[in-house]
């Protein structure tokens, strides 16, 4: 072994830090570390003080065309869906419609909304206030909801906000837009599959094709008679979200996150201590 590798190893051995050598470390500036926690306490119960309470507002959602879940009034989209073939696609239709509760279109589309506008979209900026562009919406509403799962066809979504009422309005506004934007993008389809068959169908002079291409045209018009249908259409609603009556319960956590910021900032300060009391 050449003296580099014996030099670069020692210097490695007498560097290197075991769990036992750092928890020694912690317990001889175990005051230091008590401190640092305190202090980040404090600071995170002085942020629950002066922080405005947030209140959250849930509403469950299943697959439009779940058997389970159907009821007189959406009979008339499951048996439109039936008739279409449609179920097979149901799943990847309410998977797409989660996603879209926080897509460019629904904030393209929630931009509009004078309410939202009111509620989310104030001009913001530290020393030049810049007006909210839908792209921030975007942005504010993927830090604002959330999502659980519960089974394959049912989910839970959520939205917690400043004030009750603005929580259940932005939460039925970004439902109805992401249904309605769904809504728009299969008649958009529909249509134009459906006129291009037309023409298709015009200029085939083989019967069994043109029989092919009926049998195509009508499933397309069943499909867009299913996008126009008053039902929901990807995914409906099992309970209907309530405006909460009290805020949402942040302590636990952020006392949590703080202690635990404390423990590290208060670890990190002893291994320094250590390294500067080692050279």
């Amino acid at each position: 072994m050449s003296i580099d590798n014996i030099s670069n190893s020692e210097f490695s051995s007498d560097h290197s830090v075991s769990i036992r050598d750092l928890w020694g470390s912690c317990v001889k500036s175990w005051r230091i570390i008590a401190i640092i926690v305190a202090g980040c306490v404090v600071l995170s119960a002085a942020y629950l003080a002066l922080s405005a309470p947030r209140y959250e507002a849930t509403m469950t959602i299943a697959d439009a065309q779940a058997d389970s879940f159907t009821n007189s009034n959406s009979s008339a989209g499951s048996a439109l869906s039936q008739l279409a073939g449609l179920n097979n696609s149901t799943q990847e239709r309410f998977a797409q419609f989660q996603e879209m509760l926080t897509s460019n279109e629904v904030a393209q589309r929630l931009s509009k909304d004078p309410v939202i506008r009111r509620l989310l979209m104030q001009p913001h900026g530290l020393l030049f206030k810049r007006p909210t562009t839908a792209l921030d919406l975007k942005k504010i509403l993927e830090g604002l909801l959330s999502q659980s799962k519960v089974d394959d066809q049912t989910v839970t979504i959520s939205v917690d906000y400043k004030t009750p009422q603005g929580a259940v309005y932005i939460l039925n506004a970004a439902y109805n837009a992401a249904d309605a934007v769904m809504r728009e993008q299969a008649k958009a389809s529909s249509s134009a599959k459906i006129a291009y068959l037309q023409l298709a169908i015009s200029r085939t002079a083989n019967a069994a094709n043109i029989q092919s291409l009926i049998s195509i045209l009508s499933n397309e018009n069943v499909q867009l008679m299913f996008a126009e249908a008053r039902t929901p259409y990807a995914a409906t609603i099992l309970d209907q979200p309530l405006v909460p009556m009290h805020p949402i319960n942040r302590t636990p956590k952020i006392l949590a996150v703080a202690i635990l910021m404390g423990l590290l900032i208060g670890a990190a300060i002893a291994l320094l201590r250590r390294d500067a009391t080692e050279l």
